[in-house]
């Protein structure tokens, strides 16, 4: 497989066999932010049949983008935090890679819900565009409790698929397309 910093990140959001587009041509154009079904490709059954997700193979939602909502103030999501979201004490701190293979699989980034209304928390939320690709360095973990993970329903972790800084990867996070898209109130 191609070292991820070569190519440019076309998400694969369980973190399972990498995605095509990711060991293609360099001069491919990156791909949406997408989300496939739940389940490793290469997973089987206990009577060793390959596992399906309750719409199917190839169900109708399958190849659907889902737009990643994040939360923080009017002009911009909450910044990464260092010692919370990254385990890390400064800037200068070295994170990741990551390379998740499971929902249950606990990784550092910073957290996105794909329904705000869904999320358990409130206040000003932002989005990233329906056609949003994350930069090379940073993948897409879908860890919520819709794909069998442990964290809230819909969630999904951004995180460092290479090495770098603490403080890149909160520049990276930030650096990001995202557009304020409303305000969720307390009910």
């Amino acid at each position: 497989m191609a070292d991820p910093a070569e190519s440019p990140a076309v998400v694969d959001v369980d973190g399972g066999a990498p995605d095509p587009a990711e060991t293609g041509d360099p001069d491919e154009v990156p791909q949406p932010v997408e989300t496939t079904d739940d389940t490793d490709p290469g997973e089987v059954s206990d009577q060793g049949e390959p596992v399906e997700d309750e719409a199917g193979a190839g169900g109708a939602d399958a190849d659907t983008p889902e737009r990643l909502h994040a939360f923080g103030n009017k002009e911009a999501p909450r910044p990464v935090r260092l010692d919370r979201d990254l385990e890390a004490e400064d800037a200068d701190d070295i994170v990741g890679p990551f390379a998740p293979q499971s929902p249950t699989d606990h990784v550092l980034g910073a957290s996105t819900f794909i329904d705000p209304e869904r999320a358990p928390t409130t206040g000003q939320y932002h989005v990233l565009p329906q056609d949003a690709v994350l930069p090379p360095g940073l993948g897409l973990h879908a860890d919520g409790e819709d794909k069998g993970g442990n964290a809230p329903w819909g969630h999904r972790t951004i995180y460092p698929t290479e090495q770098m800084s603490a403080g890149d990867f909160r520049d990276r996070v930030a650096g990001l397309d995202w557009q304020w898209a409303g305000n969720k109130k307390k009910k």
